[in-house]
C-alpha cells in the first residue's frame, strides 16, 4: 500500500527542505511581480492626479497684474492684504478702495474662503475702514492707524479717535 508520509524514506527530511525552499522562491517571485505591477499602477495614478492638479491650478486664478489693470487701486496698501489676496479681490470685481469700503468684513471673508486655499486665515475686519480712509485721501491718518495696529494696539483705539473727532 502507498504511504502518504515519506519519512520512512532515507532522505525524506532533505526532500521536505527542498520543497519548502522551492515554495519560498516561487512565492517570492510571484510577490515581486505583484509588487511591481502595483507600483506601476500607483505611479500612473499619481501622474494622472498631478496632471489634474496642474490643470486646476491653471484654470483657477489667472495671473492679474494690478499695476496694469485700468481703473483699479493698489489694494495692498491696506494692512493685511497681500498679493494673493489682492488677486482674489480683483478677480471677484473688487478693484478700488471705494468698492472695498462698501463691503462688510463677512462678505470679504466669504470671498476669500470661496476663492482659494490660503496659507492662513485673514481677518478683514478693518479692511473696509482702511479702504474708506484711502479712498478719501487721508493717507496720514491711515498710516498712523496702521502703525498702531502693527504695534498691537486695539482696534477700538481707532474707533474712539474717529468718534471723538
Amino acid at each position: 500500500m502507498f504511504q502518504l508520509n515519506p519519512f520512512h524514506l532515507l532522505h525524506a527530511s532533505l526532500l521536505h527542505f527542498l520543497m519548502l525552499q522551492g515554495a519560498l522562491i516561487f512565492g517570492y517571485l510571484i510577490g515581486q511581480q505583484l509588487y511591481k505591477r502595483r507600483q506601476l499602477t500607483l505611479l500612473q495614478q499619481l501622474q494622472q492626479l498631478q496632471r489634474r492638479i496642474d490643470q486646476l491650478r491653471k484654470s483657477r486664478l489667472p495671473i492679474i497684474d494690478p499695476d496694469n489693470l485700468p481703473g483699479s487701486d493698489r489694494l495692498t496698501e491696506i494692512l493685511g492684504i497681500t498679493d494673493p489676496v489682492e488677486r482674489i479681490l480683483l478677480m471677484t470685481g473688487i478693484r478700488t478702495f471705494a468698492h472695498l469700503s462698501r463691503q462688510t468684513p463677512g462678505t470679504i471673508q466669504r470671498i476669500l474662503t470661496n476663492n482659494g486655499p490660503l496659507m492662513h486665515p485673514y481677518d478683514p475686519a478693518t479692511w473696509p475702514d482702511q479702504a474708506r480712509l484711502a479712498n478719501d485721501g487721508q493717507w496720514g491718518e491711515l498710516r498712523a492707524w496702521q502703525g498702531r495696529m502693527r504695534r498691537g494696539l486695539a482696534e477700538t483705539d481707532r474707533t474712539q479717535t474717529t468718534l471723538s473727532s
